[in-house]
């Protein structure tokens, strides 16, 4: 349970930072 809680949460932040440069480049 404790991994779960640790995983999800670097997850989202780099998940989050890395959506936006994603389109920037695109664009």
């Amino acid at each position: 349970m404790s991994r779960f809680t640790v995983e999800p949460t670097p997850l989202a932040g780099l998940v989050g930072v890395q959506r936006q440069p994603l389109p920037d480049s695109r664009g």
